[in-house]
């Protein structure tokens, strides 16, 4: 009984965590859609703040 208590609860933090990093990824998708110059930080080595 623990055990399947300790395995859903993992499955909804699973779950919530996948839920999360894709909202997180269209978030960052979008952002790139308005400014493709973020990127160019990843390349050049500089540091970027979004507006």
């Amino acid at each position: 009984m623990i055990r399947g208590a300790l395995r859903e609860g993992a499955l909804y933090l699973l779950g919530v965590m996948d839920e999360r990093w894709y909202g997180f990824y269209q978030w960052a998708l979008v952002k790139l859609h308005e400014d493709p110059s973020i990127a160019d930080c990843m390349y050049d080595g500089e540091s970027f703040s979004f507006r």
